[in-house]
């Protein structure tokens, strides 16, 4: 699916640019597929844009220097309507479908087949430095509520106290994504104990932010999926291997083939790191 991506600058300047891969990454340098050099507020890595039919992906980096606004607010990653403009400090990024998409038919034929292509590429070894035959990832899926509230005080305290904690692991999601989990089951359990304590509206505002987050989670599992792939095919040994410690946390729930593939992936990089290293000669 072609995508056209605008950048305004502050002077005035614009540039119009379109792609026709399935991810395009926005920063500054030979890694950027979009390379925006003259403005600095642009990160190496900033951006990672994913065209789809009703919009465009889009997820900043982490650790960005300049966080990207959206209609005045920080933005994370979303999705995004198309013609939505992204402000990155006094650069405005703005987002269209390619010319082609707005008169072909046939192509959302192909649209509907990416994100299956996308997994199957998606840690797909193309050469020998990775070893083990590849595992498709598993779905991450919403925790079982539990049954009931405990009886061991009021359900209406319970409940409140099991929201806080909830809010607060959600606060600390973006450095730790198993917390994003937890969230999650706190909030089933306070679901459960505000609507024990006949508190129903409570109980699905819980609910609701429990769907919310593991819908977080989804997205942000799918782009770190993206974040290895990308490194990898760059043969940029230390970001695979840190990328691939964070992917695992977002598996750890689901022990299984796709973890311990993960597992060999990163044993077969520190490997791959340290014959590299034997090789690098230093001045003396």
């Amino acid at each position: 699916m072609s995508l056209e991506v605008e950048v305004n600058y502050a002077d005035g300047t614009r540039q119009s640019h379109t792609f026709t891969q399935d991810r395009v990454l926005v920063g500054r340098g030979e890694r950027a597929d979009l390379d925006v050099r003259l403005a600095p507020e642009i990160d190496e890595e900033h951006l990672l844009l994913i065209p789809r039919r009703n919009g465009c992906w889009v997820a900043a980096a982490a650790h960005v220097r300049v966080q990207p606004m959206y209609g005045g607010k920080p933005f994370e990653h979303g999705l995004l309507p198309w013609g939505a403009e992204l402000d990155v400090g006094s650069v405005t990024i703005t987002v269209r479908p390619g010319a082609a998409e707005k008169r072909s038919v046939s192509l959302w034929y192909v649209v509907a087949l990416l994100p299956l292509a996308a997994t199957a590429v998606l840690l797909w070894p193309q050469d020998n430095r990775f070893a083990g035959t590849p595992v498709s990832p598993p779905e991450l899926t919403m925790p079982a509520a539990p049954p009931k509230c405990p009886a061991d005080e009021p359900a209406s305290v319970q409940a409140r106290r099991k929201n806080l904690e909830a809010a607060a692991l959600e606060a600390r999601y973006p450095y730790k994504p198993q917390e994003g989990f937890r969230a999650t089951r706190a909030w089933l359990q306070a679901a459960v104990c505000f609507a024990e304590a006949q508190q129903e509206s409570l109980a699905k505002n819980a609910r609701t932010r429990a769907a919310k987050m593991m819908d977080r989670l989804g997205e942000d599992y799918k782009a770190q999926r993206l974040v290895v792939e990308q490194a990898r095919r760059r043969e940029d040994y230390p970001q695979i291997l840190g990328a691939l410690r964070i992917l695992k946390q977002f598996v750890a729930e689901h022990p299984g083939a796709y973890l311990d593939y993960l597992g060999r992936l990163e044993r077969q990089v520190i490997v791959n790191m340290e014959k590299k290293n034997k090789h690098i000669k230093y001045a003396p």
